[in-house]
């Protein structure tokens, strides 16, 4: 089976129609594939630069949920997206998403397919385990693609291209000679040997620490804006599903909570310059300053303190202190410039030791009047 008719009986098990043409009667001539359903339009421009190595450029959009690659193919499928993104899944468990900008690998042996609609382009090579060894050998003998081959099949690979990677894509399009794009695709190759080996060192994870570090970094400088996770998907090159998993894998929270933390901290800071509650709120993103009150008080019982946002700024109070000292706790809030008080109610029964700080340690215009 050759690449046409592998993809012919793909497409053509759901009912699109197809159609193949060639550029001209040369064998090293571009070859034109459209497929096309009520669902999905399809157009591929290929060639068959080597023995069993096909170079397509592919556009993709619509709904492929039905599309289910279920034809085992001994191949290697390799490539870049460069516009556009989609969500994935292999052997109909395994996450495989991909977004602009990103490398991806993996075995065409084992069961593919996207969810939902996508809208992509890509640059991508197929590898015919069968037929390339002849040819291909002469030129790398030091690859062994079985075994690269193999690495793909137990763990499908998608990295974030850098500037060399790039470079390397860039340089293959339709228009170019077909000997260059013939040296292009053996340096691609090389390329992809040398990646799987660093993935499997671990390395290929030290460079995606290394984008959620500067997302990480980002959130932080700018976590008053209203942040989306389209918009930073766009900005680190990456899909929103991707996205939120590396992101909780990395910092063992959401993005959400992250930005919520951050904007706590910041107000933290801006309360010992001695600010009222109102410019706090709104200087770390708060329209609302019942719920920056509500979100600021959860903060810091989390942080196992107690915060009073007084004239001279903050002062702290152990929590277990305050919660040893009373049955209800106060805590001071300064709302629109005029003092009032909200109270959050707190079960101190399990607290009815002595407090250990005397009655001169509370501040003076507390005493007395909420403590007792």
């Amino acid at each position: 089976m050759n690449f046409d008719e592998y993809y012919f009986s793909v497409f053509k098990k759901i009912g699109a129609n197809l159609c193949f043409k060639r550029q001209d009667c040369a064998q090293d001539s571009f070859r034109y594939a459209r497929a096309k359903s009520e669902k999905f339009f399809v157009e591929i421009k290929s060639i068959e630069l080597l023995d069993g190595v096909r170079l397509d450029f592919g556009e993709y959009s619509g709904d492929f949920s039905e599309v289910f690659r279920t034809m085992r193919f001994h191949a290697l499928h390799f490539g870049y997206c460069t516009a556009g993104g989609y969500n994935g899944v292999f052997d109909r468990s395994v996450d495989f998403n991909i977004a602009a900008n990103d490398i991806w690998s993996c075995s065409m042996e084992v069961e593919a397919g996207t969810l939902g609609k996508i809208q992509c382009k890509t640059t991508s090579l197929s590898v015919d385990l069968k037929n390339c060894k002849n040819e291909l050998g002469r030129f790398l003998r030091n690859i062994d693609f079985e075994k690269l081959h193999d690495r793909m099949l137990c763990a499908p690979l998608v990295v974030q291209a850098d500037m060399r990677s790039k470079m390397l894509f860039n340089k293959m399009h339709e228009r170019q000679n077909v000997d260059i794009l013939r040296l292009s695709v053996l340096e691609s190759l090389i390329f992809l040997d040398n990646l799987s080996k660093r993935a499997e060192l671990g390395d290929i994870g030290e460079k995606r620490d290394g984008y959620l570090k500067a997302l990480g970094v980002y959130l932080q400088e700018n976590c008053e804006q209203e942040l989306k996770l389209k918009s930073l998907s766009e900005r680190f090159g990456v899909s929103v599903s991707k996205l939120t998993k590396d992101f909780g894998n990395h910092y063992k929270t959401s993005i959400y909570q992250f930005i919520k933390n951050s904007r706590m901290k910041r107000a933290q800071e801006l309360f010992k310059e001695g600010k009222s509650i109102t410019q706090v709120a709104n200087e770390v993103g708060y329209i609302n300053i019942s719920a920056f009150s509500k979100n600021f008080k959860q903060y810091l019982a989390e942080q196992n303190t107690l915060a009073l946002p007084l004239g001279g700024g903050i002062k702290k109070l152990s929590l277990i202190n305050a919660l040893a000292f009373c049955n209800r706790l106060f805590v001071l809030i300064d709302i629109n410039h005029h003092r009032t008080f909200a109270l959050t109610s707190i079960n101190s029964s399990t607290f009815m030791r002595k407090p250990r700080f005397c009655e001169s340690k509370i501040p003076k215009n507390l005493r007395g009047k909420f403590f007792n």
